[in-house]
């Protein structure tokens, strides 16, 4: 996935689209990509603004859509620029053109409007500059991680470390195959807590893994 979303953007196309829910997921590739092409990540919404990663520092005068778009085609860097919810404003014919005209600018340059949302539907004038990429439910290797971001949250609010062998967790992974990371995120987590409140089996699904459960002392 890595691979192909770093040739979309080495091949110049201005504006990816990714029809889902997981917009946590979508910048955590944005993340990846540019750091391996040694690109900033920049992201937009309609209530802050655009940010460069990893400050906090929204300009809020660029939270109209219009005004992003205008500010991204006058822009020398190049960047990922992950555009929330941007369909929806599309539908206004002014903000279509400035999109229309920020693509034109943008496909002479390896930056990339990504669009996050779920359930897009494209005026065709700005169907015309986008490509749809199509979101795979995360692999078993993105399941391990989100699981071990879970884990270490865990370590480091409360002190405890869950630790699994590894059939333990092939199985937990097998379990939790055809879940969204998100939703992998809130079933680990929630059954984690339960786990160490009540040492037993952790079920995923209708799998049971054993924890063994260790504090710092």
């Amino acid at each position: 996935m890595i691979h192909d979303l770093k040739t979309l953007v080495l091949s110049f196309h201005p504006a990816v689209a990714f029809d889902t829910p997981e917009e946590a997921r979508v910048e955590q590739l944005a993340d990846r990509v540019a750091e391996e092409l040694r690109m900033p990540v920049f992201v937009w919404s309609v209530t802050g603004g655009l940010v460069q990663k990893p400050t906090a520092h929204a300009n809020r005068s660029t939270a109209d859509p219009i005004a992003v778009l205008q500010h991204l085609a006058g822009l020398t860097v190049e960047g990922i620029f992950l555009l929330k919810d941007f369909a929806k404003f599309l539908d206004d014919p002014s903000v279509c053109r400035a999109f229309r005209d920020a693509a034109s600018n943008l496909s002479h340059t390896a930056s990339s409007m990504w669009i996050t949302g779920a359930g897009h539907d494209f005026p065709p004038d700005a169907d015309a500059e986008i490509v749809h990429f199509e979101m795979a439910l995360p692999g078993k290797k993105e399941l391990g991680e989100v699981v071990a971001t879970v884990v270490r949250s865990l370590r480091t609010r409360i002190g405890a470390t869950v630790s699994l062998s590894k059939p333990e967790l092939d199985q937990l992974l097998t379990s939790l195959s055809g879940m969204t990371a998100n939703q992998v995120r809130q079933v680990v987590a929630r059954r984690l807590r339960a786990h160490l409140r009540h040492p037993a089996d952790l079920a995923a699904g209708e799998e049971g893994v054993r924890l063994r459960r260790r504090y710092r002392q």
